[in-house]
């Protein structure tokens, strides 16, 4: 195994030309592009063409910069490495980075680096299952994750798209759910490059698909008292369940962590704990609602310390289920959310306020939740030339 590469002076210049292609098809900005040109040439220049471990750890060393700026140099200089051993120059291999670790500890410390940035189990969850797929894919084919391509991220993707059982075009993987895996595999790769200190990044350049955009739906006021009436027909827990989404917009993950203790019937309200985003929040609820859940809790005898509902969400979205099928309403719990929020629109509500009962943190996000039925746009809209006509 060679410990170094000598370019001669004659190819140093042709080969930062190509260099500088190469690193716009990266997708990388001008800005960045220009850093990594200049330490690269910088380099080559004080060490005389010769690329090695040593060359590269004196060159930093002789640098006046900070340790963060050494790594972006660092950083910036193994990239052109990058480059040579993929036009087919046999580069040093100590120079290159290598995964030491097992994929199981790979993505067990991919997921505590994920817990820093405060995101939920869940998410954390569906973040290391597409990045552990993915590093099962590169083995299969060897290749090294660290020097992946784009074209390899494609490929990868659209395996993913028509994965085995999707025959169909209707049944291939949705734009939405596509662009997960795209999100989240640039996101392993931003810790690759934190643990590894390489740049590259094969998903960098690949932008999420485009959502479809459907008209959209909202279930009317007789679809949600339908399914309060399938609902009741099931169990008392599934009313109390399908009621309290319902009448107070609570996400259905967030009725696992909900305890009698959080209930204040009083005031008909209730304070949902580390909801999304770790946020806590109070929501209402209405009497009959009230008085389905004392009606639960008198049958559970249940404790202020016991949960409300099943602590599993995958109960609750079965019950969900249950109620649906029993209904004949396709439906599911987020609809029912979304339906609250477009009622309360249908009846003047201003948005800021449906806002807070949603717990969204942007305007906007409450607008896409609001999805007014074609039939309530149609009678505003002939008021408003009724009113148009009496005004002349």
């Amino acid at each position: 195994m060679r410990d170094k590469l000598t370019l001669k002076s004659t190819e140093i210049a042709e080969l930062l030309n190509q260099f500088k292609g190469w690193l716009m098809g990266r997708g990388l900005s001008r800005a960045r592009r220009s850093f990594i040109l200049s330490h690269t040439r910088k380099f080559l220049e004080e060490r005389g063409g010769v690329i090695s471990k040593e060359a590269l750890e004196a060159h930093l060393q002789g640098l006046d910069v900070s340790p963060r700026s050494k790594e972006n140099i660092r950083s910036a200089i193994m990239q052109f490495v990058r480059f040579l051993r993929e036009i087919g120059y046999d580069v040093p291999q100590n120079l290159l980075p290598r995964i030491e670790e097992s994929e199981e500890e790979l993505i067990r410390e991919f997921g505590e680096w994920l817990e820093l940035e405060g995101l939920a189990p869940r998410t954390i969850y569906v973040y290391k299952l597409h990045a552990k797929k993915w590093l099962e894919w590169c083995h299969l084919r060897e290749i090294d994750p660290l020097f992946a391509t784009e074209d390899d991220a494609r490929m990868f993707l659209l395996e993913v798209k028509h994965r085995p059982g999707r025959g169909h075009r209707s049944d291939q993987l949705k734009p939405r759910a596509l662009g997960a895996w795209i999100n989240d595999l640039r996101k392993f790769y931003e810790f690759l490059a934190w643990k590894y200190k390489i740049a590259n990044n094969p998903f960098r350049g690949i932008k999420s698909p485009k959502r479809e955009k459907k008209l959209p739906t909202a279930l009317s006021i007789q679809d949600i008292e339908h399914i309060f009436e399938a609902a009741q027909q099931i169990s008392l827990e599934h009313y109390a369940l399908v009621r309290f989404i319902y009448a107070s917009g609570t996400r259905i993950g967030e009725c696992t962590h909900l305890l009698w203790k959080d209930l204040d019937f009083r005031l008909n309200q209730a304070v949902i704990r580390s909801g999304k985003g770790h946020k806590d929040r109070i929501v209402f609820f209405d009497d009959e609602t009230a008085r389905v859940l004392k009606q639960l809790k008198r049958e559970k005898r249940a404790t202020r310390g016991d949960f409300v509902f099943h602590p599993s969400v995958k109960v609750l979205f079965r019950m969900i289920e249950q109620i649906s099928e029993r209904a004949g309403i396709k439906f599911r719990s987020t609809d029912l959310r979304k339906s609250l929020a477009t009622h309360m629109a249908e009846l003047g509500i201003p948005i800021q306020d449906i806002q807070h009962i949603m717990g969204h943190e942007r305007l906007e996000t409450t607008g896409i939740y609001i999805r007014l039925r074609p039939e309530h746009v149609r009678q505003v809209y002939r008021e408003f030339w009724r009113r148009r006509r009496r005004g002349r």
